[in-house]
């Protein structure tokens, strides 16, 4: 088994459909607040800038911001600037920040005060897809930490998992704002499985907003990766082999032999600038190879069974599949004897 994937993309900073939003109050020292106060949020990855005013009581917002760390820089006539180093901005949620200015003059910091509201459901970052231990590699996973969330039943069409009580089929997916639906049994696509190329991915367990509304389980909004001004990259393989594993006590008391079972999932991924602050490239790819024997039985008819088929056609199929398994068995002893001439058991 040697499936493959991989991705490239390459792509100007534009704002896409999954971001979130920034927002808050510009206040002077005595808490009044300040309007007319300019706000310029910048992207410490790729150098994508987004500028406002504040209105008449002092609040701004800046929608549509690609998920990740933002540096924040307000001005305003007569006081110092302000500079907010770094605030996290996520999918499908609102970072609010409140910002005190100082009197111009004054050698003094601004006082900063930031915290996340979340508009609907929680979100899974790229650090817990790295770390957390995922047989399989399949990201989407991790929704299985979200309170509410159960996996869904073995055999249940869409599979993935259960929101409260609703079926698996209700849950919507999206892909860097794209449906990833699967239009045979309204599940998420398995075409899409690099987790390396995953930045984080948000499953809103309240009632959706008007843009995610098409079901009525969980909303799970996924935004992948891009390059940045500063190259950057990522190896890992995973391996599951048999010298690694222990054989279970029954195999043990029969003196059998384990069942091998070789997996590897290995993959890389690299991203940087093509041109700085304006177009940039993301690359990831993942390779699977697995050796896992199956034993399998089946049965043959007997010559009484054969015997009892009166049509012709099944009386031609019975032949051929009966002298068929015969020339496979006569091949299996043979190169099973060669086998044991050659390499005589100790």
């Amino acid at each position: 088994m040697k499936p493959f994937a991989l991705v490239l993309m390459l792509a100007a900073p534009l704002p896409a459909a999954p971001a979130g939003t920034l927002g808050g109050h510009i206040k002077d020292p005595s808490g009044a607040f300040v309007r007319a106060a300019s706000i310029t949020a910048v992207n410490r990855d790729n150098g994508l800038r987004r500028s406002t005013r504040s209105g008449s009581e002092g609040a701004f917002i800046l929608q549509l911001l690609q998920p990740g760390e933002w540096r924040v820089e307000v001005e305003a006539a007569g006081f110092e600037r302000a500079i907010v180093p770094a605030t996290r901005v996520d999918i499908d949620q609102t970072t609010r920040i409140e910002i005190t200015l100082r009197i111009a003059g004054v050698q003094d910091s601004a006082d900063v005060q930031s915290h996340a509201a979340p508009v609907q459901g929680e979100v899974i970052p790229r650090r817990s897809i790295a770390n957390l231990p995922l047989n399989g590699r399949q990201y989407l996973d991790l929704a299985l930490l979200v309170p509410g969330i159960v996996p869904a039943p073995p055999g249940t069409q869409g599979l993935g998992f259960n929101l409260a009580g609703s079926r698996s089929q209700s849950n919507v997916y999206l892909l860097d704002g794209v449906s990833n639906q699967d239009t045979q049994n309204n599940g998420a696509l398995n075409s899409f499985r690099l987790s390396e190329a995953i930045e984080e991915f948000d499953v809103a367990t309240s009632a959706p907003l008007p843009e995610f509304g098409r079901g009525s389980g969980a909303q799970v909004n996924v935004v992948t990766r891009s390059g940045t001004n500063q190259l950057h990259g990522s190896v890992f393989e995973y391996v599951r082999n048999t010298k690694f594993a222990a054989a279970d006590f029954f195999t043990n008391k029969l003196g059998g032999v384990k069942n091998p079972l070789n997996r590897n999932q290995f993959g890389a991924a690299v991203g940087g600038p093509v041109a700085r602050d304006r177009t940039f490239f993301f690359a990831s790819y993942e390779g699977f190879r697995q050796v896992a024997h199956a034993v399998s039985s089946t049965r043959v008819p007997s010559l009484a069974e054969r015997a009892s088929v009166t049509d012709s056609i099944g009386q031609r199929l019975l032949d051929s599949q009966f002298k068929w398994r015969s020339a496979r068995a006569r091949h299996c002893w043979i190169h099973g004897a060669k086998a044991r001439l050659a390499f005589p058991s100790q």
